[in-house]
């Protein structure tokens, strides 16, 4: 959780211009990025091509990138439930954090 804050702290400032009536929008777009990034960790693909796409998407943002080093340190399943159910708690920790900024 501790590395999870630390991401969202490092995602933030790019959102910070933003009026609080965005800010929900602004933890939405955190969650989803982080839940594609978790499936694509459960699916096995490689941190690096990960990280390629995340660079090429949101311009070098280091956060994105740092989101998807956390989610390659969680443990990968091969139970699909329990695979859903990573990628939504992973999704719902990065929010929790962003709303609690």
């Amino acid at each position: 959780m501790k590395k999870t804050c630390l991401c969202i702290a490092l995602f933030i400032p790019m959102t910070a211009p933003f009026a609080s009536a965005q800010e929900a929008g602004i933890c939405e777009q955190a969650g989803n990025i982080a839940e594609v990034i978790m499936m694509a960790r459960q699916e096995g693909v490689p941190l690096s091509q990960v990280v390629k796409i995340a660079k090429e998407s949101f311009n070098e943002e280091k956060a994105v990138v740092d989101m998807a080093v956390l989610a390659y340190e969680q443990p990968r399943y091969s139970s699909a439930a329990v695979k859903q159910q990573t990628i939504q708690d992973f999704r719902n920790n990065v929010e929790l954090a962003c709303y609690k900024r």
